[in-house]
């Protein structure tokens, strides 16, 4: 925009201009045409002022683009420090697993004879968001609840938690 406007605040500069002019050369929408007109076999040369529909309709074109970038942008860096606090934020990163290690449990609770199949102790969940998923695994696995669902990831983090402390087999032998 810059390079071809000179300039970087288009969009409210010809807001603030209300439309008048914008800067020179840019979108003219007056300029001179010549033609020539044959009356009674002479060749006649005629100058007039015509006006470019086409450029004026750019011109609001160009102008809604370039608040529609400048809103994009805005959204773009919001939601940029949103997953950075989603992802730095400790008890963020938590919370989200433990949701899902819950309904894992509760899943598993009605699936087999009723009794809790594994206990979600703080220093268990520490030591499995801290050592064994760490943070990069947590943004992936929001990844795949946002583009897979919450079922898959339901699923793929119970069965981590099963990886890392397997629940005891009974054995009747």
């Amino acid at each position: 925009v810059e390079s071809c406007l000179n300039t970087i605040i288009f969009g409210p500069y010809v807001l603030l201009l209300n439309f008048k002019r914008f800067p020179p050369g840019h979108f003219p929408r007056v300029t001179m045409c010549d033609f020539k007109v044959r009356v009674l076999g002479n060749l006649h040369n005629w100058s007039i002022q015509c006006v470019l529909q086409i450029n004026m309709f750019n011109e609001k074109i160009y102008l809604f683009l370039w608040w529609w970038f400048l809103l994009v942008a805005i959204v773009n860096f919001i939601n940029f420090f949103y997953w950075c606090s989603v992802t730095v934020v400790r008890k963020n990163r938590r919370d989200f697993v433990l949701s899902y290690l819950k309904v894992y449990d509760d899943i598993k609770r009605t699936e087999e004879d009723g009794e809790k199949r594994f206990q979600l102790e703080a220093s268990r969940v520490n030591r499995f968001l801290d050592q064994y998923v760490r943070p990069d695994g947590v943004f992936v696995l929001r990844m795949i609840a946002a583009n897979a669902g919450h079922i898959m990831t339901t699923n793929l983090t119970g069965n981590l938690w099963d990886l890392v402390y397997p629940v005891p087999k009974d054995s009747d032998v």
